[in-house]
């Protein structure tokens, strides 16, 4: 019988820890569904990636996704039974709303291979290395994007923009969380 209760307790823990390496659990209001990401190998093409998971898993259109760091990192843009596209950051067609630094300062994030950051006030005060964060309601509020890479005058000299520095390399992601019941 105690080698019984052993396997047991053994197994319990096993679960235990698969069941929270598949949950993302933030101190926000939502949890996240644990995901693979299919290699985009040979493609340079980050603007869309696959999952494995898709609607029989309760994967949503719209559905933030996110690193395991937290950070924003797209949004799922196509459902099928078993997988999922994610349109990133990376994608010319992504537009959100977006912060800087401790002051706040808003920008829009104008996906493409080096994202950047328009329409930022011209007396906004920025620098390079601050960190942008997202401020549209269609994600989780002051989710990390990344930090400022560069910044300069837009060529009417109205607005500052600046590129956006990610901290991982999208060939490097090899899973992610989608965040399944937000908002």
């Amino acid at each position: 019988m105690g080698s019984e209760i052993a396997k047991l307790s053994a197994e319990n823990t096993l679960l235990k820890s698969r069941i929270e390496s598949e949950t993302y659990k933030a101190d926000e209001p939502y949890h996240g569904r644990r995901t693979r990401v299919y290699s985009r190998y040979p493609s340079n093409d980050r603007s869309v990636f696959t999952i494995a998971a898709g609607g029989d898993d309760g994967m949503e259109t719209g559905a933030p996704v996110i690193t395991k760091d937290g950070m924003l990192i797209g949004k799922i843009s196509d459902v099928r039974r078993t997988q999922s596209d994610v349109l990133t950051i990376f994608s010319p067609n992504w537009r959100s709303s977006a912060g800087i630094g401790a002051s706040r300062v808003r920008a829009v994030l104008q996906g493409g291979g080096t994202p950047k950051l328009d329409l930022i006030p011209k007396e906004g005060k920025i620098s390079e290395q601050d960190v942008v964060f997202n401020l549209s309601p269609e994600y989780p509020l002051d989710a990390y994007i990344g930090n400022i890479k560069t910044v300069y005058m837009s060529g009417d000299g109205v607005w500052q923009n600046a590129e956006l520095r990610t901290p991982y390399e999208l060939q490097d992601v090899d899973f992610v969380f989608v965040l399944v019941d937000f908002p």
